[in-house]
């Protein structure tokens, strides 16, 4: 009985393991994507200049 128990937790905790994966799945693949950050040329040629 104990074992019973023990396997029906253990399946229960990994269908919502599962779920919560699916989950987060979907968030990344739903999240709208941010608006690209604008550089300043003046950043860019100082990048550009230390190589």
């Amino acid at each position: 009985m104990r074992t019973r128990k023990a396997t029906l937790l253990l399946s229960a905790l990994l269908y919502a393991q599962g779920l919560l994966g699916v989950a987060a799945v979907a968030a990344v693949l739903l999240k709208t994507p941010a608006e690209a950050p604008k550089h300043s040329p003046v950043a860019a040629a100082a990048i550009a200049d230390v190589g």
